[in-house]
């Protein structure tokens, strides 16, 4: 629910809510009570307890992914990653990518 925006707001929350609701759900309401919600959205399901990396651990891991990807072709990743080459030389270097 928290991916979704509610463009409609609080009303539209609360008669998602009030229809799950009417539907049978009782003490908790899951996915399987809003089925037009999880239809409208296309944002990734994460759950709370998920552990959220840092910026440094994130653009590690998406340099990497990138150099993967492009064998090691570091023109082609820079480009992907909307960077310089001599940009991606500084940050494999800083998280000790070679």
């Amino acid at each position: 629910m928290t991916a979704y925006d509610f463009p409609g707001n609080v009303r539209e929350l609360e008669n998602l809510l009030e229809r799950a609701y009417a539907l049978g759900a009782r003490d908790e309401i899951g996915r399987a009570n809003l089925p037009e919600l999880a239809a409208r959205s296309d944002a990734p399901v994460v759950t709370v307890d998920e552990p959220i990396p840092t910026l440094d651990q994130a653009e590690r891991d998406l340099i990497a992914r990138a150099l993967a990807r492009f064998r090691n072709d570091k023109e082609q990743a820079a480009r992907a990653l909307g960077l310089t080459v001599r940009t991606l030389y500084r940050r494999i270097k800083k998280f000790g990518l070679i």
